[in-house]
């Protein structure tokens, strides 16, 4: 990790120690915060739910969130999800079959079946630790003559600037398309000026959630223009099918956003022989079966008054308490050493051009071991709490090392803003002190 002594220093300024609570003071574990949180309130909920019978058009819905979204002249397109939305924009552009788009290889299997799906071939290339963006000398020895574009995601809410990337696809004549399904950071973000496209997701364990729906932000007018045309070929998603999840969603707030029932909810399923964490992970996909089926639908009327309403009531100091209240941890956990051989531990990403917060990811020595030791204190850390993975070539090939060993010794903490500050510190001396009696270091891959 040759590269990882130039990033020490800027982690180092940019997170100083924290006054945490003594460890010895921990007497009693803690009550169980769940890592997943729905980013939502009951008001809102309501009138989305009042909505889907009382829907207003959707033309003027959607002229509303083009007019409200976004600080350039780009188009606007509100689809049914992030995917829906990327398999209209390959659909549009008609890349030649069998052309190759180079992936960041950190992102949701289904990305690479909408690509697939349109007879195109995926090519991971690898990121980097420190900014979790791409491995330039990967990115473009993963370009072919049969390259059309590259995609960079945004993952665990670290934004990157893209210059570098648009040097090389300007090189190559590619497009650039900008994934920040999870690095939404308000309306005003256009997302990255060098891309054709880029892609914000607002589905139910997202920011500002609306329980489904995403926006992309689209560079070309024509390319916008036949997106529409394609997307009127499909029918709208039944109003009563965004009614149930609403509901679903309704049962699973009041138990993952309010730790005492948590609480209780872990004790009951425990008894009944059920695991609370596979089964909130379940419960909360968008499309938890037949995908092509769901994501090939325009968007109902309620889910656009209710993507509209989160837009025009957007508030920026309530969106970054996430952000704050992550801070706090990483302040503590954090040191000097983040990014340094001979680690037990370590948070990806913190060098990236903007740190925000989606989910808390620590990259440890033994996952399993850590989130046992986690459990013994009330802390309900995760491994597999979201979608992402890393992505295989379409042949099944990859050459992708660090993203490999970032998704294998990856694991969440429950840090968003439902726990309070004084939880956090007192979380963070936990899991500090867990993280530094784990036997062993972190075995960095060779690059």
């Amino acid at each position: 990790m040759e590269s990882s002594h130039h990033s020490t220093k800027k982690a180092k300024n940019n997170y100083r120690k924290h006054d945490t609570i003594s460890f010895a003071r921990l007497k009693t574990p803690m009550m169980p915060y769940n890592i997943l949180n729905l980013d939502i309130n009951y008001k809102t909920m309501l009138y989305a739910y009042y909505r889907t019978f009382v829907p207003l058009p959707r033309k003027q819905l959607n002229e509303s969130i083009e007019q409200l979204f976004g600080e350039r002249d780009d188009q606007i397109f509100a689809g049914l999800s992030v995917r829906s939305i990327f398999d209209l924009w390959l659909k549009a552009k008609g890349y030649k079959k069998g052309s190759e788009i180079v992936v960041t290889a950190i992102n949701i299997p289904d990305m690479k079946l909408v690509v697939e799906d349109n007879g195109l071939v995926l090519v991971p290339c690898d990121v980097m630790l420190e900014t979790l963006g791409p491995d330039m000398i990967s990115l473009e020895n993963a370009i072919t003559d049969k390259t059309v574009a590259i995609l960079v995601a945004h993952v665990y809410g670290r934004r990157n600037h893209l210059d570098a990337v648009a040097e090389i696809a300007d090189k190559y004549n590619l497009d650039i398309i900008d994934d920040r399904a999870e690095s939404y950071n308000g309306p005003n973000d256009s997302g990255d000026r060098n891309s054709a496209i880029t892609l914000f997701s607002f589905g139910s364990i997202k920011k500002n959630t609306s329980f489904g729906g995403g926006i992309g932000v689209v560079k070309e007018p024509e390319i916008y223009s036949k997106m529409k045309e394609l997307e009127n070929l499909w029918n709208i998603r039944p109003m009563n099918d965004f009614r149930v999840k609403i509901l679903k969603y309704t049962f699973a707030m009041l138990i993952m956003n309010n730790p005492i029932i948590t609480y209780f909810v872990h004790k009951i399923l425990a008894v009944f022989g059920y695991e609370h964490k596979t089964l909130f992970v379940a419960i909360l996909p968008s499309f938890p079966n037949n995908l092509f089926t769901h994501l090939r639908q325009r968007p109902d009327a309620g889910l656009l008054a209710l993507l509209e309403y989160n837009i025009r009531n957007f508030d920026m100091n309530e969106f970054k308490k996430a952000e704050k209240h992550s801070s706090v941890m990483t302040n503590i956990i954090a040191d000097d050493r983040i990014y340094s051989d001979n680690i037990k531990y370590t948070i990806p990403g913190l060098n990236a051009s903007h740190v925000d917060y989606w989910l808390f990811p620590i990259i440890v020595t033994d996952p399993e071991e850590v989130m046992e030791k986690l459990e013994k204190y009330g802390i309900d850390s995760y491994k597999e709490s979201t979608q992402l993975s890393c992505l295989d070539h379409s042949n099944g090939d990859s050459n992708t090392p660090m993203a490999r060993f970032i998704m294998d010794k990856i694991i969440y903490i429950p840090v968003h803003k439902v726990v309070p500050i004084r939880e956090i510190k007192k979380m963070g001396a936990i899991v500090k002190r867990v993280l530094e009696e784990t036997e062993g270091h972190l075995q960095f891959p060779k690059l």
